[in-house]
């Protein structure tokens, strides 16, 4: 097994380099829509405080949404949930329930849901009919586990739909399923330097009932890298949707005495989404409780968003495999 372990570690190296050199000659200028733009969003307060760079920690239940082999290494049962009024008169909420199974990995169910507050519909003779209604939601099946010691992988299969409910034509309906891939591959040489890839939103395109259009799911490529010691973490990530161009995300983490914890960082988004991002961390027993503020210069009505989160431990730790 040692030698099998030293054969493939220079390999994958080699492999996600020429991976991200390839990703990288074949961008195209300009970005186009898709559908699940929720998707998009950042989930967690804590990764979004780091300006988003996670691709490469192993982290939380939030690690499900960022790189699947995140959760290899969570010890214990983690239940985890974050609010934020990601775009005006809109609310995107993420829960997730992580459970480690000994010597086998660890697996989890999360859900994210993008709730807009119903729209008055008004008819040409100035009268209201009702409400427009629409929802978006994503149920996301993941598992991480470390295949050999410095090397985690994850997969994920995600359903989607979005619900359009108007008062004049009806309700209607739009179902797409993806699935996402990641590995995370701690240095030998250097103890606490990580390298991480993840591919997310592989699937169909979304498609309306009654509606020949389809719209493309958010396929999103990130590659990082991170550095972590006792008590700080630094990260960068190259993060890339569809067509739009490579885009770089950086953050980092001090923490002091294991329970208060500063982040910031910086990120660079389609739409002119760009600058610094912050938050804190208390940790308290068995909870974590955290906030972001980021830039959110593409949606109506805000300049920055706030992101809430909280983690709650249960259960004993399980020794590593």
């Amino acid at each position: 097994m040692n030698l099998l372990t030293e054969m493939i570690r220079p390999g994958l190296a080699k492999i996600a380099f020429l991976l991200f050199m390839v990703c990288l000659f074949k961008t195209r200028a300009y970005p186009i829509d898709t559908g699940a733009d929720f998707l998009k969003f950042g989930i967690g307060a804590r990764p979004s405080a780091m300006g988003e760079a996670s691709v490469s920690l192993h982290s939380d239940v939030t690690a499900a949404y960022w790189n699947p082999a995140g959760l290899a290494k969570i010890r214990r049962i983690q239940c985890g949930a974050m609010y934020s009024e990601a775009v005006k008169d809109a609310f995107l909420n993420f829960f997730g329930l992580a459970i480690p199974l000994k010597g086998l990995g660890t697996v989890e169910v999360s859900g994210l849901l993008l709730y807009i507050e119903p729209i008055p519909v008004t008819l040409t003779s100035g009268e209201t009919s009702g409400k427009l209604k629409w929802a978006d939601w994503a149920f996301t099946l993941s598992y991480g586990r470390e295949v050999m010691r410095g090397l985690s992988f994850g997969l994920g299969f995600k359903a989607i739909q979005r619900i359009e409910s108007d008062p004049i034509y009806g309700t209607t309906r739009g179902r797409a399923y993806s699935g996402d891939f990641g590995f995370i591959y701690e240095f030998p040489f250097k103890r606490g330097l990580n390298l991480g890839f993840s591919l997310a939103n592989v699937g169909n395109s979304l498609k309306m009932e009654g509606e020949i259009k389809r719209d493309d799911l958010p396929r999103t490529i990130r590659l990082g890298l991170s550095y972590s010691e006792h008590s700080w973490a630094i990260a960068s990530d190259a993060n890339k949707i569809l067509d739009d161009q490579w885009r770089i995300h950086i953050g980092g983490e001090y923490k002091f005495k294991d329970t208060v914890f500063a982040r910031f960082g910086y990120y660079d988004k389609a739409g002119n989404v760009r600058g610094e991002t912050y938050g804190i961390g208390i940790k308290l027993k068995n909870y974590e409780f955290d906030w972001a503020n980021v830039p959110a210069g593409e949606m109506v009505g805000y300049t920055r968003d706030n992101r809430v989160s909280i983690i709650v431990h249960l259960g004993y730790a399980h020794d590593s495999p």
